[in-house]
């Protein structure tokens, strides 16, 4: 694999590492094109007469701007030096994903299927070493903001479709994979996005029918941009972890699977993590089944049940280490209050 390394960075807000380095358009077309059709959220191909220009110009010799290329590792090299970050890319480069640059390569292999082109070209591109979905989420943010390809929403399916290897242990199903064929007890996909996005801006209100979706799409950014990457304490891949846990738990399972619950759950976690970690599913099902009673004693014609449930099962996750304690009624009288504050 023909890839040169010139330099890195350390970017200390994400605590990870940039690489600037050099391939060949034949190395790219080879080893980088695959990655653009890895999954089906990844950004679809834009229309092909917008990139005409640019397959001439790249036929006749211009240079491409540089792409860039992602890696998630939870143990990333240690040193990390140019060597250990070439052997760490040579071995990887399966598992990473294109952040910006799909349709440069693109247009890249469809000049190289049309016309003849000097394969040995160099290529420049930039290779960020990443430790946390979250933290580079939140730098994929940063990158696309005040474009308009990307939305919020978007940049997440492709960041989980990437980075989240789902399994047997928590079966996810796009909407497309549902009309193939409906795997019973398995998530929607696109619930597991909500619930990241009210994960990663800490706020259940991730959605509003009364406001359009570009001024939705800037108010997460805004949200996402508000929350300093360092003060990250709990990751996705914890959140993900717990979830496959308690879904051993048919009721528990079932009660993750409702939006709002997951919603809730998700916004919560984040100040009772550590509490929740070491809880056995029958113990968690039991204080759920106390705030499912409790909820139950609401009067459900004079709120709207979807907002409230989110908001009192964020309230009860995050403050679970006291609320726990309280019998029905006192939880039922605990709850009331909170929807009226």
């Amino acid at each position: 694999m023909e890839f040169k390394l010139y330099s890195i960075q350390t970017d200390t807000v994400i605590d990870a590492f940039v690489v600037m380095g050099e391939t060949t358009y034949g190395e790219a077309i080879q080893h980088l094109f695959p990655l653009i059709n890895k999954f089906d959220s990844q950004r679809k191909i834009q229309d092909k007469k917008f990139y005409e220009k640019l397959k001439r110009d790249i036929s006749d010799g211009c240079v491409i701007p540089p792409i860039t290329i992602a890696f998630i590792d939870s143990e990333l090299p240690s040193p990390f030096n140019i060597k250990s970050a070439l052997d760490h890319i040579s071995k990887n480069i399966s598992n990473g994903f294109i952040l910006d640059g799909i349709q440069r390569l693109n247009t890249l292999k469809r000049a190289f299927d049309e016309n003849a082109l000097d394969l040995n070209k160099g290529l420049f591109f930039n290779a960020i070493f990443c430790t946390s979905e979250d933290k580079l989420l939140y730098r994929m943010i940063t990158l696309n903001n005040g474009q308009r390809p990307m939305t919020p929403r978007h940049q997440v399916e492709v960041m989980m479709r990437n980075v989240l290897h789902f399994s047997e242990d928590l079966s996810v199903q796009t909407e497309k994979e549902r009309s193939r064929k409906i795997v019973r007890g398995s998530f929607n996909f696109s619930d597991i996005v909500q619930a990241y996005l009210a994960f990663i801006t800490n706020s259940i209100h991730i959605d509003n029918a009364k406001i359009i979706d570009e001024k939705m799409d800037q108010l997460l950014v805004g949200k996402i941009l508000e929350n300093d990457p360092k003060n990250y304490t709990v990751k996705l891949e914890q959140v993900i972890n717990l979830i496959v846990k308690f879904s051993e738990h048919k009721e528990l399972k079932e009660w993750l699977k409702n939006t709002n619950n997951l919603i809730g759950f998700c916004v919560g976690i984040s100040g009772s993590f550590s509490i929740i970690e070491h809880l056995n599913t029958e113990d968690f099902w039991m204080h759920i089944s106390k705030f499912e009673d409790a909820f139950a004693g609401l009067d459900k014609s004079k709120i709207k049940l979807g907002k409230v449930r989110k908001q009192l099962v964020r309230f009860f996750i995050s403050g679970i280490s006291k609320l726990k304690y309280l019998d029905e009624l006192e939880l039922l009288d605990i709850l009331g209050q909170e929807i009226e504050s």
